[in-house]
């Protein structure tokens, strides 16, 4: 199992859908930002610059996915930790590749194949 330490001072992006998922990373980061819709998550990214983004691909309606997201800060060319966190294995190659083509590090991890641990 992998394990992510995050310092408590940066700042964590959660763009999941899943009500289970959510409350398990709220759990481990009673303050990160938290968005289970591609706009609002854009939108905040404009103007904020998380350490750490954990990016699940299906969204929170058939059909809708979180790859906008992916653009959205691919184009940035986003400088902190991306995890890939989906477990399906066709998107995460599709936001794998997106990162990759753009110059982003990204890191593909399935849900409950990790563990975090912040620390101050």
């Amino acid at each position: 199992m992998r394990e992510f330490e995050i310092l408590g001072s940066e700042l964590v992006l959660v763009v999941e859908d899943s009500l289970s998922r959510v409350e398990w990373m709220k759990k481990r980061f009673p303050h990160a930002k938290v968005f289970v819709n591609s706009e609002r998550a854009m939108e905040w990214l404009r103007t904020n610059q998380p350490s750490w983004i954990f990016l699940d691909y299906d969204g929170e309606k058939p059909g809708q996915t979180f790859e906008p997201v992916a653009r959205s800060f691919a184009e940035k060319s986003f400088s902190g930790h991306v995890i890939v966190d989906s477990v399906n294995p066709f998107s995460v190659e599709l936001i794998r590749k997106i990162l990759q083509d753009a110059g982003v590090a990204v890191e593909v991890c399935p849900f409950g194949m990790f563990s975090v641990r912040t620390r101050e």
